[in-house]
């Protein structure tokens, strides 16, 4: 028969076998503030934290979710959390909603006369890991259930990648498991790649990618998101703040993939031209987010297209670009651009002054298309030789030139 002091003793080293798994798993919580404010918008929302609350360098008290980022602002006193598309904030007359591009009139960073203010936040510096915490994040890779079924040379590769992540950044690492992706692990070579920009991305700014695992855009990757994360990867390399200042952009609106792509791309402008770029985002529509209005995904799509082509002329041609800006239409995002009656011999316009190969502009041949398009141009050719200079358009498919 076995002494009930030992049957005490030997419990008790049970539980504290246990006990390791029951810290990990209140790792974090919610509290004061930030537990009221989960409590009222819900934990569908929120989620579960990522991280204990915490005091970033602009003052302001932040905690990670995997719903996305509670924030108490020292600048008003509010309490906050947003999902990178809309906040919620418990104001004077309780919680509210709004869009991340919208501002009440209460709040520290409201603009009079329709202005959005949008600070671009510096990222904020993160705890650097224990060793502890390290080895427990390198763990947790080799814990996962596909890593233990075997892997396949994409897996492999994956592995890798996660614990080369959970020795850097296991913050980020934790955020990325806990965001339970659809590409994770990797079937494609688009996914891998988008695994890999995320873990060199982490090295840079780790705060910026826990706020972008989140986004919906990654829930699943296609080849499009990974053109976006590509995009925002190089442009770190040249400003570390170019995921937070991305993140908070006016223009961002719904964080899709398309929409991430062209606000790097202001980003780039703003770096060559930031007379252009600043021209681009103070229009109305830009300011005010690039946003899908069910059923109207048309205007969604004009939208990012017209954005998509003045940072194209503001790249290609800036007296072009400059011309476009004075239009009294470009402030209206559902206007067409305007298919005035064609003149020609002006400098600097979009319609061709000389045609070579056809008695007139009106003339084609063969592939009878709208005349104001090209078919199937073969080439382009600039002539310096005169001032203002020339460009010349091979219209292949016409059977002729065009000279600009």
């Amino acid at each position: 028969m076995i002494p009930l002091r030992f049957l005490v003793l030997l419990l008790g080293f049970s539980l504290f076998l246990l006990l390791p798994s029951a810290v990990s798993a209140a790792e974090c919580q919610f509290v004061l503030g930030f537990k009221t404010l989960r409590d009222l918008i819900g934990h569908d929302i929120v989620g579960e934290c990522l991280e204990d609350q915490r005091y970033a360098a602009n003052g302001n008290s932040e905690q990670l979710t995997t719903g996305g980022l509670l924030v108490w602002r020292k600048a008003d006193n509010q309490t906050a959390f947003t999902d990178g598309y809309r906040t919620w904030i418990y104001g004077p007359n309780g919680l509210v909603q709004r869009l991340n591009t919208e501002r009440f009139e209460w709040e520290a960073d409201y603009a009079p006369g329709g202005g959005i203010a949008t600070p671009t936040p510096a990222p904020s510096p993160s705890p650097t890991p224990t060793p502890d915490v390290t080895a427990m994040a390198v763990q947790t890779v080799q814990n996962l259930p596909w890593v233990r079924d075997g892997l396949t040379s994409l897996e492999k590769q994956a592995v890798a990648s996660l614990q080369e992540l959970g020795r850097r950044s296991p913050h980020v690492l934790r955020a990325l498991l806990a965001s339970q992706k659809r590409w994770l692990p990797p079937r494609t070579e688009v996914e891998l790649a988008t695994l890999e920009h995320l873990v060199a991305m982490s090295a840079i700014d780790e705060a910026g990618v826990r706020r972008l695992i989140p986004m919906h855009f990654l829930y699943s990757i296609e080849s499009a998101d990974l053109d976006a994360i590509r995009a925002l990867n190089i442009e770190l390399e040249f400003s570390p703040n170019a995921l937070q200042e991305t993140l908070s952009h006016p223009a961002l609106g719904i964080a899709t993939a398309e929409n991430v792509a062209v606000v790097v791309s202001l980003l780039s402008l703003r770096r060559n031209d930031p007379e252009a770029a600043a021209a681009i985002e103070a229009l109305p529509w830009v300011r005010d987010g690039i946003i899908i209005h069910p059923p109207l995904n048309r205007r969604y799509e004009f939208e990012l297209n017209r954005v998509s082509d003045l940072i194209d002329w503001a790249n290609r041609s800036p007296q072009t670009f400059a011309n476009l800006m004075r239009k009294p239409w470009i402030l209206n995002e559902f206007a067409p651009f305007p298919r005035t009656k064609a003149v020609r011999g002006v400098a600097g316009d979009l319609w061709a002054d000389i045609v070579i190969g056809q008695p007139d502009f009106s003339q084609i041949t063969d592939d009878q298309v709208v005349p104001f398009k090209l078919f199937n141009p073969g080439g382009v050719i600039v002539d310096r030789s005169v001032s203002p200079g020339r460009l010349y358009v091979w219209d292949a498919g016409n059977s002729r030139i065009l000279g600009i």
